[in-house]
C-alpha cells in the first residue's frame, strides 16, 4: 500500500471541496426544513445547481489524485504493463495465391464479396384485378442453387406479395404480414386495405433499416378502392404503380411490358404479357429462370398458378 503525499495547493482544493459538499448538505437540509411547499421548488433546482459544481469538482479532484498517485508509483520503479500504440506490433496479412485472379466458386465475385441472387418479379393492375408473377430459379452468380424457389405469396384473401432478393427475407417479411394482417382484421373487424397493407410493410422495413431484410417487393390487391399496386425497396420506400418489375432482370421484363401494357388490360390478357415479358428476360439474364409462378387476385379470391419450362 503506497501513501500518496499531497502537495500545498492538493491540500487546499480537497479542504475546499469538502467544505463545499459539507454546505451544500448543510442548505440543503436547512431549506427543506425550513421552506413551504411552493418555496421548495427553488429550493430544488438550487440544489441541483450545487450538486452539479460538486461533481465537477470532484472529478478535478480525483484526476489530480491519480496524477499525484502515478508520480508516487513511479518512484517505486513501477511501469505499465500496456505497451503504448506506437509499441503494438502490427500483423501484416501474407498475400494469397491467385489473390488477382478471378476466384473459382460461382457465388463469390473477383474481390470476394458473395452476389446477391437474382430474379425476375412483377406485377400488373388490370380492370378486374391484379397479377404478381415471379420466375422461380434460385442462383447465387452462377450457380444454381434451387429450380423450385418460391417468390410469391399469399397474405390475405385479396393481397399477395412478389419478392426479388433472399429466399429466407421473403419468406419472414411474407409470414410477418400474413400475421399482422390477422391481427388487423381481429382487432379491427373489417379486411385490412391494400394502401393499409403497404404502409404496415414499408414500415416493417423501416423499422429493420440498421439490420435489413434483402429484398425488394411488390405488393397488390384488390380492396372497395379497386385493385393497387406498390414497390419497395429495402428500406421501405413506398411507390405506388399500375405496373412494375423487380429484381436482376428488371431492365428486359419493363421494356416488355410497357411497349404492350394498357388501362383497360384485363387478367387474361395481363398474365399473357407477364409470360412473354419474364421469358424474355430468362432469355437474358442467367440468373431467372425454370417457369413462372403466378398470383392472380380478383373478387372471387386469390388463385395460384405455375408454368414449367
Amino acid at each position: 500500500m503506497f501513501v500518496v503525499v499531497l502537495d500545498a495547493h492538493v491540500r487546499f482544493k480537497f479542504a475546499v471541496n469538502l467544505l463545499i459538499i459539507v454546505g451544500v448538505v448543510f442548505l440543503s437540509v436547512l431549506l427543506s426544513g425550513i421552506l413551504d411547499m411552493k418555496r421548495k421548488r427553488c429550493c430544488k433546482y438550487f440544489v441541483i445547481g450545487f450538486r452539479s459544481m460538486v461533481i465537477s469538482n470532484l472529478n478535478t479532484l480525483f484526476c489530480v489524485l491519480q496524477r499525484e498517485k502515478a508520480k508516487v508509483m513511479e518512484r517505486y520503479g513501477f511501469q505499465s504493463q500496456f505497451p503504448s500504440l506506437r509499441e503494438i506490433p502490427q500483423m501484416h496479412v501474407m498475400p494469397q495465391e491467385g489473390q488477382n485472379q478471378q476466384q473459382a466458386q460461382g457465388n463469390q465475385a473477383p474481390n470476394g464479396m458473395a452476389w446477391m441472387p437474382g430474379a425476375t418479379t412483377v406485377g400488373v393492375v388490370c380492370v378486374d384485378g391484379l397479377v404478381l408473377a415471379s420466375e422461380k430459379r434460385v442462383a447465387y452468380g452462377g450457380f444454381i442453387m434451387s429450380k423450385g424457389g418460391k417468390k410469391v405469396f399469399k397474405v390475405t384473401d385479396q393481397i399477395g406479395v412478389a419478392c426479388a432478393g433472399l429466399i429466407g427475407d421473403m419468406q419472414v417479411l411474407s409470414r410477418e404480414m400474413e400475421a399482422q394482417a390477422k391481427l388487423f382484421s381481429m382487432d379491427v373487424g373489417r379486411k385490412i386495405s391494400v394502401r393499409a397493407a403497404s404502409k404496415l410493410m414499408a414500415n416493417i422495413l423501416f423499422n429493420r433499416r440498421y439490420a435489413p431484410l434483402f429484398t425488394q417487393t411488390i405488393i397488390g390487391g384488390l380492396d372497395e378502392e379497386g385493385a393497387a399496386l406498390f414497390v419497395l425497396d429495402v428500406l421501405g420506400s413506398l411507390i405506388p404503380d399500375k405496373y412494375a418489375a423487380v429484381g436482376s432482370g428488371t431492365e428486359t421484363a419493363i421494356s416488355v411490358i410497357e411497349e404492350a401494357y394498357k388501362e383497360s388490360i384485363n387478367i387474361v390478357e395481363a398474365k399473357e404479357l407477364i409470360r412473354r415479358a419474364i421469358k424474355a428476360s430468362i432469355n437474358r439474364d442467367a440468373m431467372s429462370g425454370d417457369g413462372i409462378d403466378f398470383l392472380i387476385i380478383t373478387k372471387e379470391g386469390v388463385t395460384e398458378e405455375t408454368i414449367k419450362f
